[in-house]
């Protein structure tokens, strides 16, 4: 019986999930998450072509509409009518996409063309009326009286000198020719584009024909694809646009499972690749556990010897209830390693940045934590400023009282610095009785009133060691930093400089004060 609780069987239960629960997830999130992509991007590819044919065909129709209004427009049409047999001759020729051109008088009877026209009045016709009002037309499929086939009729008003209506030109496309130019089909039944009459929703291919109703594609939008059923009870995805001032409707219609039909059969290949390989793996990764366990537990003995020769100390608690107990050996020695090793890490960082004798910042902190302070205040657009200070006759503390007072002197003024900073500030011994405090978000002014508090309480505080009790001072210099054009690295040292430059000219001018630098040379004091 396998035992759950040894690393073996762990390995053996996790191994399993392993390769069972991944392939299940992803099967799910693919299922739910990618069906979703694979059914927006088929939409987005159905919208990308409506948009182009419907481009395509709305200039293709322009085109020919700008054909015959070129005619129309002719003078000779109307002042020399003997010469319109002859410019229809040449259209039709320059132009094989038109079938017929034909010239109706103004009363809609028939007055000039190229073929033998039976008599015919068209005044009651719209595209005939349209153009006595002055409006071009392009008609939806009308059965021609001669020929039978479908034709598109093209139509353009003609006007004489006084702009006087004077008739109508017609020209007369084949609307198979539209098919065939931009590959439409003639039903519903394909995923290829057809068209529709806006008016009548019925397919324009089978005007005079079938005319039962479809359904209408509905318009691109931003909104999530929506599929629905179509006339012929599929149900697919579709688009449609208006052409032709809205009388047609451009309309493509995929079935949804030609869209998810390689999804379902990768899902279906990669459940059954998955079972089959757990069950080729499944020998060959209990081979492999049996050869890991032997390795843990020679670690778990040796990191139980480690342990016995160092001192214990407190561990962080957690449940081991359900650990294999070599893994718990493991975790209770190499943590006892971690705390001493995390204690012994924290006191030598502690002491390679901290001055032993103040507790402050030493200089490499300083240096360190300086560059970090500024590029904060950078980027929050705040002030910067950097206050250097220097104890005066110092020296001769040390040579009146000695050296240990010198250092309770350094210590008391110390604490006058932390008490006066912030966490956010960094108070540095920067070299023998030399402080350095680096104050964020502190404009010049404002470090100006911290150095006089400074200065202030360091002149009334005493210095007492033992029996001996004296009072010292302290010069500052206070610079606010320049952080435009200048790296942090350098503008701490710039800042550190210029600090350093009106603390001198505190010494010259009579020490005991803080002086805020304005750019003036300094010497040293």
């Amino acid at each position: 019986m396998l035992n759950l609780n040894t690393i073996y069987g762990k390995f053996i239960k996790y191994t399993i999930l392993l390769l069972i629960v991944p392939p299940s997830i992803f099967l799910t999130s693919y299922f739910y998450s990618f069906r979703k992509e694979v059914i927006t991007d088929a939409y987005t590819d159905i919208c990308d072509e409506i948009t182009n044919q419907q481009t395509a065909i709305s200039g293709w129709l322009t085109h020919h509409e700008d054909l015959l209004k070129f005619v129309a427009s002719s003078p000779n049409i109307v002042q020399q009518p003997e010469t319109m047999l002859v410019i229809f001759q040449a259209f039709l020729a320059a132009h094989n996409d038109f079938n017929s051109i034909i010239f109706f008088d103004k009363h809609g009877n028939v007055k000039e063309t190229i073929s033998p026209v039976a008599s015919a009045n068209i005044a009651d016709r719209e595209y005939f009326i349209r153009a006595r009002n002055g409006q071009a037309t392009i008609t939806s499929p009308l059965v021609s009286r001669f020929s039978g086939e479908n034709i598109v009729v093209i139509s353009q008003p003609v006007y004489g000198n006084a702009n006087t209506f004077e008739g109508v030109i017609i020209g007369a496309i084949s609307f198979k020719t539209l098919l065939e130019e931009f590959s439409l089909a003639e039903t519903n039944n394909s995923a290829r584009p057809y068209l529709i009459d806006a008016q009548s929703q019925t397919l324009l291919a089978n005007m005079g024909k079938d005319k039962a109703p479809t359904i209408i594609p509905p318009q691109k939008a931003d909104a999530a694809p929506q599929s629905y059923l179509n006339s012929n009870g599929i149900r697919v995805l579709g688009v449609s646009a208006p052409i032709n001032d809205g009388k047609w409707r451009i309309a493509i219609e995929k079935p949804y499972s030609s869209i998810l039909g390689r999804m379902d059969s990768f899902l279906l290949r990669f459940a059954l690749v998955s079972m089959l390989s757990l069950a080729i793996l499944l020998p060959f990764i209990k081979k492999h556990i049996s050869a890991t366990v032997k390795p843990i537990e020679t670690i778990s003995t040796l990191s139980t010897d480690l342990s016995h020769n160092v001192s214990n100390a407190a561990c962080p608690y957690i449940d081991t209830s359900k650990t294999p107990q070599e893994i718990v050996n493991l975790y209770h020695n190499f943590c006892d390693m971690a705390e001493k090793l995390s204690s012994y890490v924290q006191k030598l960082e502690q002491n390679n940045l901290t001055d032993p004798l103040t507790g402050l910042a030493n200089r490499r902190c300083l240096e360190n934590d300086g560059r970090k302070v500024i590029e904060i205040c950078r980027r929050s657009g705040v002030a910067c400023s950097c206050l250097v200070l220097d104890l005066d006759h110092f020296k001769n503390v040390n040579d009146t009282y000695g050296h240990q007072t010198g250092d309770v002197a350094l210590q008391t003024v110390s604490a006058i610095l932390k008490n006066n900073t912030r966490t956010s500030d960094i108070c540095a011994r920067f070299g023998g009785e030399e402080f350095t405090i680096l104050a964020s978000s502190t404009t010049a002014e404002a470090a100006m009133c911290l150095a006089e508090k400074i200065r202030a309480d360091v002149e009334k505080t005493p210095i007492i060691h033992g029996a001996l009790t004296f009072n010292i001072t302290v010069s500052i210099g206070v610079a606010e930093i320049l952080q435009e054009n200048h790296s942090p690295s350098s503008a701490l040292e710039e800042g550190i400089r210029a600090a350093d430059c009106a603390m001198y000219t505190a010494k010259k001018t009579g020490r005991n004060r803080a002086v805020q630098w304005s750019g003036e040379q300094c010497g040293t004091a």
